[in-house]
């Protein structure tokens, strides 16, 4: 299974491109004119298409929202495409993959948008997000030392305030911020390209159906070997 995955965001773009392609897939492309990648190549979010145009009922499952997560979700969506599991027939659900959702981040191989923006945390309703739990966890959030020992001792300070000012403030941390552009889980001070481009993907290939299932694949979560 590892001809599945790949070495780098050109290598993941074109085997999703050709294994789609063979599959029946209808495919649409989502290019960015303002960026590129990481050895100059071309950016875009590709989006495979299987299955009746007008289907009631939709899946649509999407890889790279954390850029370097998406070699999994790019892996796993070659692996079926290529499988007999694919409705050679179209069958009742449409399916909707959108490969590389953040191809800036993929081919760079970080978290964030080019903007330090998590796009996980970019899909708000207002961009005035001051998050007092951040604050207070910031000391342990940015150590500046690339040092093992003193990184184990800050866990160990982190872990150790938690314990006596709760452990809800973590949950409140990894909210995400929008008043430090330069720290981690910062949310940006409006819709991202990538955010902007999955709403456009939503309405040009789900606008008729009636429910939908939805699955954003993600790695590092959970004991080993789980997404």
């Amino acid at each position: 299974m590892t001809d599945s995955f790949s070495r780098n965001y050109i290598e993941a773009r074109l085997k999703f491109i050709a294994a789609a392609h063979d599959a029946g897939a209808n495919i649409h492309t989502y290019g960015r004119d303002d960026l590129v990648g990481k050895v100059g190549e071309l950016l875009a979010c590709d989006v495979a298409v299987i299955g009746p145009a007008n289907a009631g009922k939709a899946i649509i499952a999407i890889c790279g929202t954390h850029g370097s997560e998406g070699y999994c979700g790019s892996a796993i969506f070659h692996r079926w495409l290529m499988s007999e599991a694919v409705p050679r027939d179209g069958g009742p659900v449409k399916v909707v993959l959108v490969h590389a959702i953040n191809p800036w981040a993929f081919s760079h191989k970080t978290r964030t948008t080019e903007n330090n923006v998590d796009l996980n945390r970019n899909f708000l309703t207002g961009y005035e997000r001051v998050n007092h739990a951040y604050d207070r966890l910031t000391p342990f959030y940015h150590a500046a030392t690339h040092d093992a020992a003193h990184n184990l001792e800050a866990h160990a300070a982190y872990k150790s305030f938690l314990d006596q000012h709760g452990w809800h403030l973590e949950n409140e941390l990894l909210a995400g911020q929008t008043h430090r552009p330069a720290g981690v889980f910062y949310a940006g001070t409006e819709p991202e390209w990538a955010n902007r481009t999955f709403r456009t993907i939503i309405n040009d290939h789900l606008h008729a159906a009636e429910k939908i299932g939805f699955i954003d694949w993600h790695t590092g979560v959970g004991k080993f070997g789980e997404i």
